[in-house]
């Protein structure tokens, strides 16, 4: 009858290989998430996700609100390869960013009308806003997906100084409003703003919508 020794389990030699195993999965793990990182960081779809200016060809509509505020929705598509957040809308000289919100479905048709209704004057914002809804849960930070088609950029701005906003209006190309965004991977990019023209119009006014530093 054979008889296995209880030592024998305990081989040294057999003890060596173990560890060396598990060392090289691991090896062979971190190898495989470091390729699929420098994969993520080859795609500049994935790194560099953007807004851009919406299909509609629109520079978004504004209405002036009470207290040197105005309200300004702008058209945009998102370009990315995954889905990412849309954490924040910088400031410009002379002006603030009070709220912001990324709208999708049928709230942007909505809100168009409701924006850009001709108004007798300034409105407070509680009654501009009023038509949206859902809008604590559109307040950014927000994930956009992917694909999510055109949506609605809508930010409540406070004006602080028109000379610097006349001096360097915001649809100046050296200060653009940025838009701070993260990535699925965790990185963090800045991309200017497009289609000021609203912004722009809004912010420094014009003679029939009149506005915060309307002449």
């Amino acid at each position: 009858m054979t008889t296995t020794s209880p030592h024998s389990a305990a081989d040294p030699a057999l003890d060596a290989l173990v560890p060396h195993g598990r060392r090289w999965h691991a090896v062979a793990g971190g190898a495989a998430v470091v390729a699929l990182l420098g994969a993520a960081w080859a795609s500049p779809a994935v790194l560099r996700p953007s807004l851009d200016g919406g299909s509609s060809g629109s520079g978004g509509v504004f209405v002036p609100l009470t207290d040197d505020e105005v309200l300004v929705l702008t058209l945009v598509t998102p370009d990315a390869a995954a889905p990412f957040t849309l954490e924040a809308v910088g400031d410009v000289p002379g002006a603030h960013v009070v709220e912001a919100w990324l709208v999708t479905g049928d709230a942007v048709d909505g809100l168009s009308s409701s924006v850009g209704a001709p108004t007798d004057g300034p409105v407070d914002a509680a009654t501009a806003l009023a038509a949206v809804p859902d809008l604590a849960a559109a307040a950014l930070p927000v994930r956009v997906p992917a694909q999510p088609g055109e949506v609605g950029l809508l930010v409540r701005w406070a004006v602080d100084d028109c000379a610097a906003l006349t001096a360097a209006g915001p649809a100046d190309p050296a200060t653009p409003p940025e838009l701070r965004l993260r990535t699925v991977i965790g990185t963090r990019v800045e991309r200017p703003a497009p289609d000021l023209a609203a912004l722009d119009a809004g912010l420094l006014g014009d003679d029939e919508a009149g506005g915060p530093c309307a002449a």
